[in-house]
């Protein structure tokens, strides 16, 4: 993916003050010894890393197809002696994963949107028949459900020495396929105080967007809304 350079710089924020409280306090309590945690689409490495540090009994399997971001997530593993103990990269993608026999917490953040219906009911088939009793799903889904315009927007900035880092996003609904989106990001650098960016780097990707009652239809199992952080409202 062209956006593994820029992941982490707006990825780690969202993550620390979001997704992994969320995750962490899920997990806190859950029964974790029937088997692996398999974060599937685990980019970078950013939400592996908090589940091990929320749970260092965990045993994690971190599946990342592209290899950007699979090698700043093996790097991150490899860099790091407890990691390297408890977490397995694999390069498998979400429709033709390598499963275990039996799975104690499945995490699927921001990747569902990345399948078709065809490949989200066989990962589902494949995830369900092998979740231990009790097991856990975690999904975290983008704020839209149905295809829309979304203008470019400016959403993140970050600095790293004599250069700025700007974020944009926005979509829309694709023109030769119904239900379905294209989003587009764009990371801008500019060097110093330049107005103007040296260098612009695009990503394009299809997104299919749907609710959480579109997840408890095609998994058949139960689910409910989780706090971004302990405390917080859905």
């Amino acid at each position: 993916s062209p956006s593994a350079e820029f992941f982490d710089l707006v990825a780690a924020a969202h993550t620390a003050t979001a997704s992994a409280p969320a995750v962490a306090a899920l997990l806190a309590g859950a029964d974790l010894g029937a088997g692996p945690v398999v974060d599937i689409g685990a980019g970078t490495g950013l939400l592996t890393e908090a589940v091990a540090r929320a749970r260092p009994d965990a045993e994690i399997i971190a599946c990342e197809p592209s290899v950007g971001m699979r090698a700043v997530l093996t790097s991150r593993v490899f860099s790091d002696e407890d990691l390297r103990t408890r977490v397995t990269v694999t390069a498998d993608a979400a429709p033709d994963l390598d499963l275990p026999d039996r799975i104690s917490a499945v995490l699927l953040c921001g990747v569902l949107g990345h399948l078709d219906a065809e490949q989200r009911a066989g990962l589902w088939r494949r995830v369900t028949r092998r979740l231990a009793p009790g097991g856990l799903v975690i999904v975290e889904l983008m704020q839209f459900q149905e295809p829309m315009t979304l203008p470019e927007t400016r959403l993140a900035t970050a600095t790293a020495g004599r250069r700025r880092y700007e974020w944009w996003f926005g979509g829309a609904p694709d023109e030769a396929e119904s239900g379905v989106m294209r989003l587009h990001s764009t990371w801008r650098v500019h060097r110093d105080g330049a107005p103007q960016p040296e260098r612009e780097v695009h990503d394009t990707y299809r997104w299919e967007p749907f609710g959480l009652e579109d997840v408890v239809a095609e998994s058949g199992m139960t689910a409910r809304t989780l706090p971004t952080r302990p405390g917080a409202p859905p």
